[in-house]
């Protein structure tokens, strides 16, 4: 029995989603993921959003969060006491003559709680509190730099801070950006074969590895999946498109039903949306479900309304593009947002899909 099934069997109830959980996060260790990814055809967002509340407030996994994306990660880490870790840190700031103030020891806990994790400035800063003092923040980053407690390095333009706890390099998903430490044991002579080759003086050492994740180098093509532009409208990448759904489908219910993607004019939208709906004016998407034995849905999508609404809220056309097909399969797959709560919920899921393959709203 490995750890976490060791902890949770002592006071939580061992349901079916819980066993699922256990088994998810002990097989995915020291893996940022997000409740989208978690979800399959037997557990829906808030089976799992329940449970996972249950493991975030014992803490058996980490609960933090990367820019707006929610994430959740259980380091194999868990096992070891990290208050001593945190304690020793202290210790050493202190005999240097550095003053522990309430805002750098919350820091250090930060980091000593997620040995394994990678944290933007703006997560660190939510993790601190709403009334953490940004100047505070800088400097005592900074400090932690200096005398070798955390390390830093850039993903795209931004900082990323870790707890310096052992020798690792990174790799780092070029489509997800997900950031993974990777063993170096064996390169640890590295730097000295680079002082006595060149004749430096090598006083860090940072190795990064580049390519696709297990998540995203796992996402297939999937076969049953027809995308209609009988207008030959521009920017619209068929194949872009489909492994798009084969994305969605692998981080949702990994539902395999076909589907179809059609893009129409104004006025087809509109009456189709007087004819089935009621309603006597064009919109963005419009999604039938037929949910047969092999068949799933249509997605219709006005294009016109892609580039208006990229305009509107100050995005590239791919990401307008992206967001209106996630709309429509989350439709397809029985997500709605009629009441506050619905809306919520598929709003944020919509969020999490389309961060975590890079069609953020600064692409």
């Amino acid at each position: 029995m490995n750890y976490l099934h060791k902890q949770v069997s002592k006071d939580l109830q061992l349901n079916d989603v819980m066993k699922y959980l256990i088994s998810y996060f002990e097989h995915n260790s020291n893996n940022k993921v997000q409740i989208a990814e978690i979800c399959n055809q037997d557990y829906n967002f808030e089976d799992i959003d329940r449970e996972l509340t249950k493991l975030v407030s014992r803490g058996l996994i980490n609960e933090f969060y990367v820019t707006d994306n929610h994430y959740f990660e259980y380091t194999t880490s868990n096992e070891i006491d990290n208050t001593v870790i945190g304690e020793n840190i202290i210790d050493e700031l202190k005999a240097k003559g550095y003053r522990i103030t309430d805002s750098r020891k919350k820091l250090i806990k930060i980091f000593t709680s997620s040995p394994n994790s990678h944290f933007t400035f703006d997560e660190l800063v939510k993790l601190s509190g709403k009334k953490v003092n940004l100047a505070t923040m800088y400097n005592n980053l900074s400090t932690l730099l200096d005398e070798g407690v955390i390390n830093e390095f850039h993903l795209n333009d931004s900082k990323i801070f870790e707890l310096n706890n052992k020798s690792h390099a990174h790799f780092i998903c070029e489509k997800c950006n997900s950031v993974f430490n990777v063993d170096t044991k064996g390169s640890s002579n590295l730097e000295n074969e680079v002082e006595k080759k060149y004749s430096f003086k090598v006083n860090t050492k940072r190795i990064e590895f580049t390519g696709l994740c297990n998540d995203c180098n796992q996402v297939s093509m999937p076969e049953n999946i027809t995308v209609i532009n009988d207008n030959e409208y521009p920017n619209i990448d068929e194949q872009e498109i489909i492994e798009y759904f084969g994305y969605l489908q692998s981080r949702t219910n990994n539902n395999q039903k076909g589907i179809t993607l059609v893009f129409l004019d104004t006025d087809s939208v509109h009456n189709l949306n007087n004819e089935f709906r009621g309603i006597d004016r064009p919109t963005d998407v419009l999604t039938f479900v037929e949910d047969g034995e092999d068949y799933l849905g249509d997605v219709l999508i006005c294009y016109d309304y892609i580039q208006k609404q990229a305009d509107e809220y100050g995005h590239s056309f791919k990401r307008e593009l992206f967001f209106l097909i996630t709309h429509g399969y989350l439709h397809l797959i029985g997500y709605d947002h009629i009441e506050p709560e619905e809306e919520k919920e598929m709003f944020a899921i919509q969020t999490e899909l389309l961060n975590k393959y890079g069609v953020s709203r600064d692409e």
